[in-house]
């Protein structure tokens, strides 16, 4: 039960960096756009 209930919690983990990432990534590139 705490085997899977951290996997859970590893899986949230990559899933809100992978999130955090192409925010950041999306927010760069417009800024990239508004300056050409």
């Amino acid at each position: 039960m705490q085997g899977v209930t951290h996997r859970d919690r590893n899986e949230n983990l990559i899933f809100h960096l992978a999130f955090n990432k192409a925010k950041i990534s999306s927010v760069v590139l417009r800024q990239y756009v508004s300056k050409e």
